[in-house]
């Protein structure tokens, strides 16, 4: 469980800053445990695209998802199509149980991906 995931979403910097040590720590822990579940947990939404380059066990992108080139393809195809890009993409992870807003504030984000 990541609590105050968003603390991560410096893993891609912008131009001439530095990645966080939080971020890489974060990324090392899911590289290291492919079968672990994980939850992201966060009641602050992503402002940019970049910073849901943590987020590597959405399968949002990789191998068999539209953006197989990695997270830079995404990144790119996201920010062109602009923010309407953004909504549907939150839409989608509502629909398939990926994402939760609730009311009351806060956001919550989990993933689940099968290991063979």
């Amino acid at each position: 469980l990541f609590d105050e995931s968003h603390k991560a979403k410096n893993l891609l910097p912008s131009q001439g800053g530095q990645k966080s040590q939080t971020a890489e720590a974060v990324l090392k822990m899911q590289d290291e445990l492919p079968k672990a579940r994980v939850v992201y947990c966060s009641a602050t939404g992503a402002s940019s695209v970049r910073n849901l380059a943590y987020m590597v066990r959405l399968g949002l992108w990789g191998a068999g998802t539209c953006f197989p080139s990695g997270f830079g393809e995404f990144e790119s195809q996201i920010e062109k199509a602009g923010f309407g890009a953004m909504e549907l993409l939150s839409l989608d992870l509502k629909q398939r149980g990926m994402y939760r807003a609730p009311h009351g504030g806060g956001t919550l984000v989990w993933g689940t991906k099968g290991h063979g």
